[in-house]
């Protein structure tokens, strides 16, 4: 079976890697192309094609879907496509170049959360639990019938306090999506699983997070909060703002809590300073107190 594999994002590479353990790798990648990053500000590849050329699989990195690369992909001649974080909505015309379909992993209980931010809308949703579907793909957004799904635990010990984060929560969708792919492909390709159509009138839809969405309000209430670090761990983060001789001042949020109804924070990195714990911090900005 030759398939191709699309991904651009964390969960991309997490499920790559999981589906080299089980030597189901694919015959070729397609990514996003390479991006300026860092400080410096330098071309880099992400980390879908640096895994991707470490495994000497060919990797695709095309700015425009067209009919070159609609061409490239017929002469691939893969059985099946598999798709997970592209970050693009793929064209009917290359969804139906494989003879099998194209086929998604998705990090929701769809129809629920449909969009590029499933994971972290679920957890600021204060779910107990989550699945991952592999479903088959259409020219709409996380629309087409469900395959097969695999439920996970959002939380440790069912406690929204054990709420586990968005890294947490990315590498066990990641896992699961490659296993579901794993179980049901060889029967997918061979006509033995009817697609289960979602029920589209309950659907919901996420947005693309900003890097403003991980700020918190001090007067805001201290569960959202709590769910708000929780989802935003790794990227964008979660800060606070404070005042120091009349200019404004980011804080982040490295470590916290949610301890008796209250969101307790234990580290914070002041901006322009060194990771501090949060009570020398407050002392001198008493205004953050009520955190």
């Amino acid at each position: 079976m030759r398939y191709a594999f699309f991904g651009s994002a964390r969960i991309s590479s997490l499920a790559l890697s999981e589906l080299k353990k089980i030597n189901l790798l694919p015959s070729v990648i397609i990514t996003s192309p390479d991006k300026k990053k860092g400080r410096g500000m330098k071309i880099a590849p992400n980390e879908v094609k640096t895994l991707g050329l470490e495994l000497n699989i060919p990797v695709l990195s095309p700015d425009r879907l067209d009919a070159d690369f609609v061409k490239e992909m017929v002469s691939r001649g893969c059985d099946i496509f598999l798709v997970a974080g592209y970050g693009k909505i793929l064209p009917k015309n290359i969804l139906e170049i494989p003879g099998n379909g194209s086929l998604n992993i998705h990090p929701s209980s769809l129809p629920k959360y449909r969009g590029p931010s499933p994971i972290e809308s679920a957890i600021l949703g204060a779910e107990t639990k989550a699945s991952c579907c592999l479903m088959l793909m259409d020219e709409q957004m996380d629309h087409g019938p469900i395959i097969a799904e695999k439920t996970i635990d959002m939380r440790e010990d069912g406690t929204i306090a054990t709420a586990k984060d968005r890294i947490r929560v990315t590498e066990e969708m990641a896992s699961a999506g490659a296993e579901l792919f794993a179980n049901f492909y060889e029967r997918w390709i061979a006509g033995g699983i009817t697609a289960k159509p979602q029920n589209h009138t309950e659907a919901t839809f996420t947005k693309k997070i900003k890097k403003e969405d991980g700020e918190i309000k001090i007067e805001d209430e201290a569960v959202l909060n709590f769910l708000k670090y929780k989802a935003y761990k790794g990227w964008p983060g979660t800060f606070f703002f404070v005042e120091t001789d009349g200019k404004k001042n980011r804080a982040i949020i490295r470590e916290a809590t949610l301890e008796n109804d209250k969101f307790v924070i234990n580290k914070v990195l002041p901006e322009g300073g060194k990771e501090t714990d949060f009570k020398t911090f407050a002392k001198s900005h008493p205004e953050t107190n009520p955190l």
